[in-house]
């Protein structure tokens, strides 16, 4: 097999890695930006939720209005590692006057919070810069290594 072949091979790889990411970051994007509408909770209850074995979550259920329907929602807050979670460490989750972000299409869809992907954004960025450089160089080493006439 050719060094060719392997080239090839490794771009289509790396090229499929690239597409498969920026598409999952894309997604995350756009879920960000769906959240638009606002709306005060009717009700938010605080409480703790163990993941797994390992993990132990701050969750927050509430309850909202849309025009005439009521939605419900949770959200976890913090995720930590598998210590028992004392009162004074939901408190500040309790405290908290908290605003619902929902999408307007769809306002059964909505988060207490709005986090940006940055880092994923970030990441897709340099996976593509990285991809086009390979395939600048694949090009760059077979017009070096073209028959000359």
């Amino acid at each position: 097999m050719s060094r060719n072949f392997y080239w090839v091979v490794l771009l289509i790889i790396l090229g499929a890695c690239v597409l498969y990411y920026s598409g999952s970051t894309l997604y995350k994007v756009y879920n960000y930006s769906r959240l638009t509408a606002s709306a005060e909770p009717l009700e938010t209850n605080v409480s703790e939720e163990e993941l797994n074995e390992d993990e132990n979550a701050v969750v927050i259920f509430y309850r909202y209005n849309v025009g005439s329907a009521i939605y419900y929602g949770k959200w976890k807050a913090k995720v930590v590692p598998n210590t028992p979670l004392s009162e004074q460490e939901l408190a500040p989750f309790q405290s908290k006057k908290w605003t619902v972000l929902y999408d307007p299409a769809a306002p059964s869809y909505s988060s207490l919070e709005k986090h940006f992907p940055l880092k994923e954004v970030i990441s897709m960025i340099i996976l593509w810069i990285l991809f086009f450089y390979f395939l600048a160089l694949k090009f760059y080493v077979d017009m070096t290594n073209a028959p000359r006439r």
